[in-house]
């Protein structure tokens, strides 16, 4: 999201200047924004060029090595290829996405594009920097609340379960497009009755992409403190994780690559947001400010 809001603010700056270099605007911007980068390389691609006074870009291209957004965020290869941003830059720039209704702040709707942004993305990750990116709070939560029911199951088979939870867990990339989800799982009351059992689960799978919108998880073998377990009907074998429910918000999200040996992963993905949903992107930002001066009240 940075990068996107960094772009369009590129853009804007390139606008609102006569002499503004539109390729080493958006460079400065997009390093402004960064931790650290090795490589960066950009290109504004525009015919005619004055239409980018009006805040239409034909193209926009970004490669990076090496690049490091945040502490947890890093990729040893990110690029993006953005086509066809046509954005309201004087709706933009009154920056009044709250308003109130009955005295009650609420985010005003916007429509800040005349037409769908695209994005296609290229991004490479090593072992490291997938740890390390496991760590976010933001997804680290998310994968513990997907885990979740199916720990539930494997539990209920093997213990008597009491409260339990996940002490750790990390992604090994193990082989060609086969990952281990090893995780350390505490709180059991074991059939035997020794107490607070601390368990180590180990998911190896083959993950496999259907027609660019799913994820399945195929040759699955399952390990209990090192011992292979079946992975019976239900407890593995779960619905693909699909990326289809992102259209219903406006959203087109497709697979286009998907590789990963036990050095690095790589994933190729072809994004589309509505005019909608690209404000969103944008408004997003300024929303996660707001309430950050509201809690520091």
């Amino acid at each position: 999201m940075e990068l996107l809001v960094s772009i369009m603010s590129a853009i804007l700056a390139i606008a609102t200047s006569v002499n503004a270099v539109g390729d080493e605007v958006l460079k400065n911007k997009l390093e402004s924004q960064i931790k650290s980068v090795d490589t960066i390389a950009v290109r504004i691609d525009n015919a005619p060029n004055h239409d980018i006074l009006g805040g239409k870009v034909k193209r926009v291209r970004v490669a990076t090595r090496n690049l490091q957004i945040s502490q947890a965020i890093a990729f040893k290869v990110l690029e993006l290829d953005v086509d066809g941003i046509d954005i309201k830059l004087k709706e933009w720039l009154q920056q009044d996405i709250l308003t109130e209704i009955d005295g009650v702040p609420t985010l005003r709707l916007r429509e800040l594009f005349e037409q769908p942004v695209n994005i296609a993305s290229r991004a490479v990750l090593t072992q490291e920097q997938l740890d390390n990116m496991l760590q976010s709070p933001f997804i680290n939560r998310t994968i513990r609340r997907r885990l979740q029911q199916t720990l539930n199951r494997i539990a209920e088979k093997n213990y008597r379960q009491e409260d339990f939870e996940i002490s750790s867990f990390a992604l090994d990339l193990i082989d060609e497009n086969r990952i281990a989800l090893r995780m350390k799982l505490s709180g059991f009351d074991p059939e035997d009755g020794s107490k607070d059992a601390e368990l180590n689960v180990d998911f190896e799978f083959a993950l496999e992409v259907i027609d660019g919108i799913s994820f399945r998880l195929t040759e699955q073998q399952v390990f209990i403190d090192g011992e292979e377990v079946e992975p019976e009907q239900g407890v593995l074998v779960v619905a693909p994780v699909t990326l289809k429910a992102l259209e219903e918000v406006g959203i087109k999200v497709r697979v286009l690559e998907w590789e990963s040996n036990q050095d690095e992963l790589e994933l190729a993905l072809f994004i589309s947001a509505n005019r909608f949903a690209a404000t969103a992107l944008l408004d997003a930002r300024d929303l996660i400010k707001a309430a950050e001066l509201f809690l520091d009240e």
